[in-house]
């Protein structure tokens, strides 16, 4: 499972080193993380949808670090910053990119060179994720980085 998920990732960098974008901007990969900017939800925003807002960590598979900053969320979409680190391996090195992912069914979902889906726990405590490849599914389980600060926040969004 170890070399599908490098080889999973390793397309993923590729993509993003050669200017493919979902948002239209392209983070080079690097090892340090952008800034990020939380910001209120909007007050169309579902409770539940209101939840994923804040910075979620957990390694795919037990091998690939990786961290979710969800910045902003509306009833259609959410606005985050998606970071991976160095591949244990040395098959590539860690990047970040900037995500508008799509609001389905209370789900997040975004295309790269494959699909991601993430969901939040019942509970609220976990995010679950999965990137869809044609030959191969991997899974995460994220778990909270920080305590969500009201006075991070920013004001609501428009």
């Amino acid at each position: 499972m170890g070399k599908k998920i490098a080889l999973l990732l390793t397309l993923i960098v590729a993509a993003f080193v050669m200017g493919y974008t979902v948002t239209g901007s392209v983070r080079a990969p690097a090892l340090a993380e952008p800034e990020t900017h939380v910001s209120r939800p909007a007050e169309t925003v579902s409770p539940a949808l209101a939840r994923y807002i804040g910075a979620w960590e957990g390694v795919w598979e037990g091998v690939l670090s990786s961290r979710i900053v969800i910045e902003e969320v509306h009833p259609h979409w959410a606005g985050l910053v998606y970071t991976w680190g160095d591949h244990p391996s040395g098959t590539f090195k860690g990047g970040s990119a900037r995500v508008r992912a799509k609001v389905l069914d209370g789900k997040l979902h975004w295309p790269f060179p494959g699909n991601f889906t993430f969901e939040l726990s019942e509970d609220g405590t976990s995010l679950v994720g999965f990137i869809k490849q044609p030959t191969d599914t991997a899974m995460i389980i994220m778990k909270r980085a920080e305590p969500m600060a009201l006075a991070r926040m920013a004001t609501p969004a428009q």
